[in-house]
């Protein structure tokens, strides 16, 4: 899928239903071909026009939702995590929803956490091991 936005120029042609912008092959169709090509032009023009106002709405809908998530991310933390006591084990289990849950002590209580799949449920049980290794700090 191309990625690439649809240059101004080549918008503005496809308004004008210019029949050479929106099928090239057209300059080779003989002169009664063509014209009978911009007379379907013009029957769909209407639907074709609001497709394009729908495509600029939805680009500029596009827009609005990236600047959100940047500015999101800039915003938010890493969640925390309850501290590890060294030498403690991390149960990684599955859940009935789906979900993977690994469950370890901390401070003398039995702590857990649920996360959506099983790699992410290892790299989170690495980074608890490493914070069990590391003084259990946060």
């Amino acid at each position: 899928m191309n990625t690439e936005p649809i240059p101004t120029e080549r918008l503005d042609a496809i308004r004008r239903m210019d029949l050479a912008t929106l099928i090239p092959q057209s300059q080779q169709w003989r002169p009664a071909t063509q014209a009978q090509a911009r007379r379907w032009l013009q029957l769909m023009a209407p639907v074709l026009h609001e497709l394009l106002d729908e495509i600029v709405a939805q680009d500029a809908d596009l827009d609005e939702a990236e600047a959100e998530i940047a500015e999101l991310r800039a915003t938010s933390q890493a969640p925390t995590l309850p501290p590890v006591d060294p030498g403690t084990s991390i149960t990684l289990r599955r859940l009935a929803s789906g979900r993977w849950q690994l469950r370890w002590y901390s401070d003398n209580k039995r702590r857990s956490k649920a996360v959506g799949s099983r790699p992410a449920a290892e790299r989170l049980r690495a980074v608890l091991y490493d914070r069990a290794r590391n003084g259990g700090g946060r």
